[in-house]
């Protein structure tokens, strides 16, 4: 154990990999607007109005935010949007450009 353990400051990242099956450590480092190991979380609109898609990639507009909505994000999929879920729980995807939402609420 106490070699691992001097492995693991050591190299770093690259024993997380090893322990965790690196699935999860590499996705973290594919996060929106370069938030390293955020995988989900709190946004609030920032721009006068978000388009509320039914689809991660395309689809139709099936509504929108206005400026102040916070919402809960869990991915980041298709054409750069977040899944989101509406008030009557309904699973929309908002565009995840930093110039529309900013983190926390």
């Amino acid at each position: 154990m106490r070699k691992v353990l001097s492995r693991t400051i050591a190299t770093g990242g690259a024993v997380l990999l090893l322990v965790f099956g690196g699935g999860a450590a590499v996705q973290a480092t594919s996060t929106p607007n370069g938030d390293p190991g955020i995988l989900a979380g709190y946004r609030t609109v920032t721009a006068d109005s978000l388009i509320l898609w039914n689809a991660a990639s395309g689809g139709s507009s099936v509504g929108t935010w206005t400026w102040g909505q916070c919402f809960y994000w869990s991915a980041v999929e298709g054409s750069n949007r977040y899944r989101t879920s509406t008030g009557s729980g309904s699973t929309v995807w908002v565009g995840a450009e930093s110039q529309w939402s900013s983190a926390g609420c």
